[in-house]
């Protein structure tokens, strides 16, 4: 069994392991049948496993709700050396920034959307169906209580931007995955509640007559893994899988999780987020010029903020990675400047 963690008291998730797995998200074949319909959960779930798997260890999953509740949430300790590296620009720091993608990691945070809220969780858990839990909603509408839980997750993905930004190269942010254990974990709780209800949500998967969203219709995997079972998306939704994995509990005050990196908001009841560190507020990017002589390379230090993803798109234009989840609604303390790397 599978034990997902918080990520706060973690320094380290992937260490040098890093493999090709990322491919399987992004073939034009696999992505109409992994997102706005049930079987986004189903097949997110199995991938998970799969990239365990494949590293060899648990996956942690970003509980972002302290980041929400913080003043400002491009000011965590998310954003640090220690955790996942720098928020503006392409990844120069933190635990993911030597890993080998295909793709630079590019990120723009707080331009758009928002960070899932407690609140945000608590309406989704109160979804009275399945359907309306899992089923395609307008995420592109302002009124998020109409969401499905997979609108809310694409809010995540807009609010970070750049690299993840894209479903065909989200995953070449190894930040996806614990977001993604995190909205699987949520989905856990649903799955639970439903179970407590006598409903087995195995067996009241929406039905669907739309291309590999149906109960039967068996999980696409693109390059195919000869050892990777193809599941059903009703098994996606049962118990078997689903013993595979246990979630530990997320901080709570007042203690929350003794983290050196979060506290409790007595008023709120709330553990939040601690700022970043001020070694961590600037980054160091390598930029080249070229003179008579050849090329000079020059490494200056600058703040990690969106002045740094605009003077990159001065210097090399903007990257094609490809349409970007679209949510309509989104936090007021974004900037909604139109900055944007692809």
């Amino acid at each position: 069994m599978t034990d997902r963690a918080p990520l706060h008291g973690i320094e380290s998730i992937y260490e040098s392991k890093y493999s090709n797995e990322v491919s399987l998200h992004t073939d034009a074949k696999v992505i109409p049948t992994t997102h706005d319909r049930p079987g986004f959960f189903a097949w997110h779930r199995e991938y998970l496993r799969i990239m365990e798997i494949a590293l060899g260890c648990s996956i942690p999953y970003w509980d972002t709700t302290p980041d929400h509740a913080m003043n400002d949430p491009t000011e965590s300790i998310v954003w640090s050396d220690k955790y996942f590296g720098n928020g503006y620009g392409v990844v120069q720091t933190g635990i993911m920034k030597n890993l080998p993608t295909l793709l630079p990691i590019i990120r723009n945070i707080n331009n758009a959307a928002w960070l899932v809220s407690k609140d945000d969780i608590k309406m989704a858990l109160k979804k009275p169906t399945l359907f309306e839990f899992t089923e395609s909603s307008p995420c592109a509408k302002e009124d998020r209580t109409q969401y499905s839980w997979e609108c809310f997750h694409k809010g995540i993905h807009d609010w970070i931007s750049g690299t993840i930004g894209p479903s065909n190269t989200t995953t070449f942010d190894p930040i996806f995955f614990p977001i993604h254990a995190f909205i699987d974990k949520v989905f856990e709780i649903y799955r639970q509640k439903l179970i407590s209800k006598g409903i087995d949500p195995a067996e009241t998967y929406p039905t669907k007559s739309i291309k590999n969203h149906g109960p039967d219709h068996k999980m696409i995997w693109v390059p195919i893994f000869p050892d990777v079972e193809h599941l059903t998306n009703r098994q996606g939704y049962g118990h078997e899988l689903a013993a595979l994995t246990k979630y530990s509990f997320g901080p709570v005050c007042p203690h929350c999780m003794n983290s050196d990196d979060l506290y409790c908001d007595v008023s709120r009841q709330l553990c939040v987020s601690k700022e970043r560190k001020e070694k961590d507020k600037s980054v160091i990017t390598t930029i080249a010029t070229m003179t008579p002589t050849g090329i000079v390379f020059t490494d200056t230090l600058e703040p990690d903020n969106h002045t740094r993803v605009k003077r990159l798109i001065e210097r090399t234009g903007k990257f094609p990675f490809g349409k970007k989840f679209n949510v309509g609604s989104r936090d007021s303390r974004t900037r909604n400047d139109g900055t944007s790397v692809i």
